[in-house]
């Protein structure tokens, strides 16, 4: 017989899952109420959190890239429909919510089965509240100078041959990292979404998770990324941007090209850099430029419930 373990509070998924579903993020979301849910049946096992996010709606999950499910056998589609019936099950029983709400991952082979996490929601009832394109690209077997556009090619080959240099940066530069980024979100009238200090205590807490990155002309930092490894095989561009006064050089397409290359060096599979819609609302410009760089769109949804009491 199946076994079906809820958990209150500080919670997490103990086997190879998402960044945001491990029990160390988890614990220090700064929520009142978290639950967890575990499915087991044999060696198979499923899981997801929520977080109340108001009096009505508890969410998988809020403060992060994504919430949903993970499992460590990809093709449970039966064991994930009676998972849903289970969870709504025990919140209705148990008075606590009126809507559930799911953020997927992105439809990105380097994520647990969003296909099917979509799939087996909407034949349960959910409807989409949101969907988004989240532009990510795999890595093996690819060169990188082979899927971006010949623009972009020539503004590579303009930065190596002004003698731009790319830079595996440490805890230690993160402050001249984060500065570059900031003016450059400044400079597009965008505000960060993590102060300094959010981001260094984020670093404290998962220093094996994140990796910044620098390209530099005459030792000055034109470009920078903070990225973080969100699966075990993806790395997630939080964020970057380049120094104003360069945008001439368009650095930042070198500086893909190098995470690129970096990503194949460490066997990580796929390069994620994130959506360029917000709230289904396009941003055109930013679709051009991640297409441009030769990342294919993927749909991200948020898939929404309300449950009859």
């Amino acid at each position: 017989m199946p076994d079906f373990i809820v958990s209150i509070g500080s919670i997490g998924f103990l086997g190879e899952g998402a960044h945001f579903n491990t029990p160390e993020f988890l614990g220090q979301l700064n929520y009142d109420k978290k639950i967890s849910f575990e499915f087991h049946f044999g060696k198979k096992k499923l899981f997801i959190a929520f977080v109340q996010t108001d009096e009505l709606t508890w969410t998988s999950l809020p403060s992060s890239t994504f919430g949903g499910f993970e499992s460590n056998d990809k093709s449970s589609l039966d064991l994930l429909i009676q998972f849903i019936g289970l969870i709504e099950k025990y919140f209705l029983q148990n008075s606590l919510a009126k809507i559930l709400k799911i953020h997927l991952p992105p439809t990105s082979s380097g994520y647990h089965a969003a296909e099917l996490q979509f799939y087996s929601l909407y034949t349960q009832g959910y409807l989409i509240e949101n969907c988004n394109l989240s532009y990510c690209l795999p890595i093996q077997g690819f060169n990188f100078n082979d899927l971006v556009s010949q623009g972009n090619l020539k503004r590579i080959k303009k930065c190596i041959r002004e003698g731009c240099v790319f830079h595996v940066a440490g805890v230690r530069d993160l402050s001249a990292v984060y500065e570059v980024i900031s003016l450059n979100r400044a400079f597009k009238g965008y505000p960060m979404t993590l102060s300094y200090s959010q981001l260094l205590e984020q670093v404290q807490l998962f220093p094996s998770k994140f990796k910044f990155f620098c390209y530099k002309l005459n030792d000055e930092i034109i470009a920078s990324a903070v990225a973080i490894k969100i699966t075990a095989n993806t790395l997630y561009v939080l964020y970057w941007g380049d120094v104003p006064e360069y945008r001439s050089y368009s650095p930042i397409v070198s500086l893909c090209k190098n995470i690129y290359d970096y990503c194949n060096e460490n066997k990580i599979d796929y390069l994620d850099i994130g959506t360029a819609t917000v709230d289904k609302e396009p941003n055109f410009g930013l679709i051009d430029f991640k297409s441009d760089l030769g990342f294919s769109p993927n749909l991200k949804f948020t898939m929404q419930k309300v449950i009859k009491i």
